[in-house]
């Protein structure tokens, strides 16, 4: 099982993630360039969020600290 991804601003997470990726993420359960959303993620249900549902997690994990792969 592969580790699932860092969702804080870190180097191995979000750090070079655009707004739009995390949208385009959200949408297709993936981005193409990047490995795909972990199978648990309900895509099914994230893709039909509006914009207002989708920005909210996207500012929340813009507030997290980054922490570097095993410091947690």
């Amino acid at each position: 099982m592969r580790a699932g991804l860092d969702l804080a601003p870190d180097e191995s997470g979000l750090k070079d993630w655009t707004y739009d990726d995390f949208e385009q993420a959200h949408a297709n359960g993936g981005l193409q360039e990047r490995q795909p959303l972990e199978p648990f993620m309900p895509i099914d249900v994230i893709r039909n969020f509006d914009d207002v549902e989708t920005r909210a997690p996207w500012t929340y994990l813009w507030t997290l600290a980054p922490v570097p792969p095993g410091g947690r």
